[in-house]
């Protein structure tokens, strides 16, 4: 291992953790005492790397201080080790620091590592305070870096993982060791002829773990192989590295002479006719036949059942190798089965108890919110909330897991409020109550919002894989339809940033259409990531915000209306995302030359004609889009009486948040407001310069003619010129 020069703070921070450890009698110095002797140390650079990824350093301090009282005290020993994570974490801070090119490793650095090599009670931690370490994209380089830098530069190394090793290191048996079909497996590969077992379908079961079923089995001695090693080879990471197709037949024939050198070794392939991007499916059984016709590798493979036809076409002698294993999807039954056998690890591990209709209730927690896979999605979740409960509780009795912990554990992995994963539904039925204390005028328009996303989120839905409501905001500028959107999301998610916006005049172009589906160029060294993908993937429950969609070209239209139907999407690169926890808005702005043509009648008693709306819709927008739209939800004009309401409470809001006195702005002022408003393009939106310019300009000279400082009232008025203070 190389050396690294640790700085002064560094060594303080281990110094402290190693003191701490002592006086507390732990005979073990785990991450958690690293972790919290580096917050306790308050290095700025640290704290900021913390803020900016929205975790409280205060508060994580005190999560951390809270977990290390609750190991408790025992007798001092003299005798101290370091736990494998937390001597990893060391060496891990130092590589970084050289990645880096720092002359010193230093407290950031060691941030860093402890949270990429963070142990199970350090993630519980942070999965309590809402953070799940497998989002943070710092981390990501951080395991790129760390392969990069391992003294192993073999080709296995690089691009397998040795399963035998993996299930040697954890203390438990692999989920699907006595599953039967891991039994057929071993059968398979124990065999002389018709050897090459081939995993086919199965949408219900993840087929690795199988390959780690059959990996154990042979580690306690089953079948007729002395020293067997079965590794999974990562094609995909071999692929991202070749720019062609050819250079990436070469590294794999280079990769299979490794594997050769150990005469016992099992390849896994999770798709053996992957794609390559651009240039479509790669032959690898081709490849594998000069191997298996020597004798020197065993191959367990899987694919699609569309692929099926290719193997059966292949010459005569992959036809007699390879034996298929039809694998049938689970029935709920049997998924269930497996999960309660599976929880008894949870319950021993944190000391819980789990009842079977609460492990099915988090089946379908999961099922609905997760993308990990029926078995691990569930155990996942009942893991992240059996740890929320050990960290909380006080004793170490057993603990039964309720319903609200699942609630929890999902909420805070999310972000969302819990009670959107419950589903209470007293909090749905206040909504439209919420958005009218924030919206004025717009009473019908919060209606039919409240109703769309009511009635979505219920068992009533028929369509559950689509997205949580399709609707279209139409109406004038300025009247509200941008404030709703945002009001939604602060009562949907607490956070009305939580908004991901797409302005559609950019999507003019049928061309424009890549940027939303992604593209890739092996050829040329060029990929470019789906912009609609990262949006997706970064909040499974938001709001897609699709400005002026009647701005887009029909093919981005009709795209979206796809999209919308299947209620997931598939972008150029492979990665799959859910649309089913997205609520769409969309947006058909009123300008002064539409307004005639959508129905608006703003100089009559009737604000629009709701036929001439859907009418001048049609025109605009594709057949597909408006098929799917689930309402077309209309924005009224707003008369004086509701600009002045509106008016008066912003400039409130305003005047307080920058001098908390009592404010009285009088009648006067708040229509010589209204009349700016009305007169402007952006009406309601333009309110804010409006008040720099004619409220707070006069107020900042006012502050150099007279103290306004003991005031406890100020009354604003208009002379019909300039501003009055009182």
């Amino acid at each position: 291992m190389k050396q690294y020069n640790f700085s002064d703070e560094l060594q303080q921070v281990i110094q402290k953790a190693e003191t701490d450890a002592l006086n507390k009698g732990h005979q073990i110095i785990v991450p958690l005492h690293l972790m919290t002797a580096l917050l306790e140390l308050g290095d700025q650079k640290v704290e900021y790397w913390l803020k900016i990824h929205n975790i409280d350093p205060g508060k994580l301090l005190k999560t951390l201080q809270e977990a290390l009282e609750e190991k408790g005290n025992q007798e001092p020993d003299e005798d101290m080790a370091i736990s494998p994570q937390t001597r990893e974490a060391l060496r891990m801070s130092g590589i970084i620091a050289l990645e880096s090119q720092e002359s010193e490793v230093k407290p950031l650095h060691l941030l860093l590592a402890l949270l990429y090599e963070a142990d199970q009670e350090l993630s519980g931690l942070f999965s309590r305070l809402g953070v799940s370490l497998s989002s943070l994209d710092d981390l990501i380089y951080i395991g790129e870096l760390k392969r990069s830098f391992n003294e192993d530069k073999s080709l296995l190394a690089q691009f397998s993982v040795d399963l035998s090793e993996l299930v040697h290191r954890r203390s438990r048996k692999p989920l699907a060791a006595e599953w039967s079909i891991t039994a057929t497996l071993l059968e398979v590969i124990s065999r002389i002829y018709r050897n090459v077992p081939l995993l086919v379908g199965g949408p219900g079961i993840e087929k690795s773990l199988l390959a780690e079923g059959l990996a154990y089995r042979l580690s306690q001695g089953e079948g007729r192989l002395e020293e067997p090693r079965v590794l999974h080879v990562l094609t995909d990471a071999m692929m991202s590295q070749a720019k062609d197709p050819n250079e990436f037949v070469e590294l794999f024939r280079q990769f299979l002479n490794e594997a050769s050198e150990h005469s016992e070794t099992i390849l896994y392939f999770d798709e053996i006719y992957p794609d390559f991007t651009g240039s479509g499916p790669l032959d690898l059984p081709m490849l594998l036949k000069s191997v298996l016709r020597q004798g020197i590798l065993r191959i367990i493979a899987s694919s699609k059942r569309e692929n099926i036809s290719l193997i059966l076409d292949q010459d005569p002698f992959l036809k007699e190798k390879v034996h298929m294993i039809k694998m049938k999807h689970l029935s709920p039954d049997k998924v269930l089965t497996i999960i309660n056998e599976s929880k008894k690890e949870i319950e021993t591990f944190h000391n819980i108890s789990i009842s079977s209709p609460l492990a099915l209730q988090a089946f379908y927690l999961a099922e609905q919110f997760f993308n990990t896979g029926e078995i691990d999605g569930t155990l996942q979740l009942m893991d992240m909330a059996a740890t929320q409960i050990r960290l909380k509780a006080r004793t170490k009795s057993t603990r039964r897991m309720r319903s609200e912990d699942l609630y929890q554990a999902v909420s805070e992995t999310l972000g969302v409020p819990a009670w959107r994963i419950s589903g209470d539904r007293r909090y749905y039925d206040s909504i439209s109550e919420k958005l009218k204390k924030v919206i004025v005028g717009q009473e019908e328009a919060i209606e039919s919002v409240a109703e769309i996303v009511t009635t979505r989120e219920t068992p009533f839905n028929l369509s559950p894989q689509m997205p949580n409501g399709i609707m279209l905001f139409v109406g004038p500028r300025g009247v509200g339809k941008k404030e709703l959107i945002r009001s939604l999301a602060d009562v949907l998610f607490e956070d009305s940033e939580r908004i991901s916006v797409f302005d559609m005049s950019r999507f003019e172009e049928p061309e424009s259409l890549w940027e939303l589906t992604g593209y890739a160029d092996k050829s040329k060294g060029e990929m470019y990531p789906s912009t609609l993908t990262r949006v997706l993937q970064k909040y499974p429950l938001s709001i897609l915000f699709l400005e002026e969609i009647d701005k887009a070209c029909p093919d981005v239209q009709r795209f979206f209306a796809e999209i919308f139907r299947s209620g997931s999407f598939t972008d150029n690169l492979g990665q799959i995302s859910s649309l089913s926890g997205v609520t769409v808005i969309m947006t058909v702005k009123a300008y002064e030359e539409k307004k005639k043509q959508l129905g608006f009648t703003p100089d009559s008693e009737v604000d629009y004609d709701v036929d001439a709306v859907h009418s001048g819709l049609a025109a605009l927008l594709d057949t597909e889009i408006m098929e799917i739209i689930d309402k077309v939800v209309i924005f009224k004009e707003l008369r004086d009486k509701e600009l002045k309401k509106i008016v008066q409470r912003s400039l409130l809001h305003h005047l307080k948040e920058r001098w908390d006195i009592q404010w009285v702005p009088e009648d006067k002022l708040l229509q010589f407001l209204v009349e700016q408003v009305k007169a402007k393009k952006d009406k309601l939106r333009s309110m804010e310069r409006l008040f720099q310019i004619h409220i707070f300009a006069p107020l900042a000279l006012a502050l150099g003619r007279m103290d306004l400082t003991e005031r406890e009232k100020i009354v604003l008025g208009h002379d019909g010129k300039d501003l009055t203070i009182q």
